[in-house]
């Protein structure tokens, strides 16, 4: 259960919020800013059986779509929101990432979700209300549903270094 949200924005101004080394990425000279709520399941190392309480967990993230100093596409993430202390623990200390602890649920129904998030310590709460129409289709290559989708690496940095996974 993924939705991909996006606004679309000037690359300069996303440029200016980006590490050095890292290139903001544009389609048709517009760069995207994206906010990405979903459910995580059965999320473990491959050798332990998923245990449900910590391997299924809400996640919302916030990112733009950038290349490295090589040309490599991949995702920025600006943040990351998650209802498990433990995969923001090991995000952050493991892959150098902005996770953060927030309240989150998720209720559904056949075609709607009403997704809600509340970071802690603040009281600011986000509420999505989204639909889905149960048809999918493959994003072609070349389009925008394919640039905005089909990103397979992260970058991250601590510092003055930029990481990759």
């Amino acid at each position: 259960d993924l939705f991909f949200i996006h606004w679309e924005c000037d690359p300069d101004e996303v440029q200016k919020t980006l590490p050095e080394g890292l290139f903001v990425d544009t389609f048709g000279g517009k760069a995207y800013i994206g906010i990405i709520p979903f459910k995580m399941r059965d999320v473990r190392p491959a050798f332990l059986p998923a245990i449900r309480k910590y391997s299924d967990f809400l996640e919302t993230n916030v990112r733009t779509y950038v290349y490295n100093k090589e040309g490599i596409p991949g995702v920025w993430f600006y943040s990351l929101d998650t209802n498990r202390f433990l995969a923001a623990l090991i995000a952050r200390k493991f892959f150098h990432l902005p996770y953060f602890v927030s309240k989150m649920q998720c209720q559904q129904d056949k075609q709607k979700f009403i997704y809600e998030m509340q970071r802690s310590n603040t009281e600011e709460r986000f509420l999505f209300e989204l639909t889905h129409s149960n048809s999918y289709k493959q994003a072609r290559e070349e389009t925008l549903d394919s640039f905005l989708i089909e990103r397979y690496l992260l970058y991250s940095s601590k510092g003055n270094q930029i990481y990759s996974c």
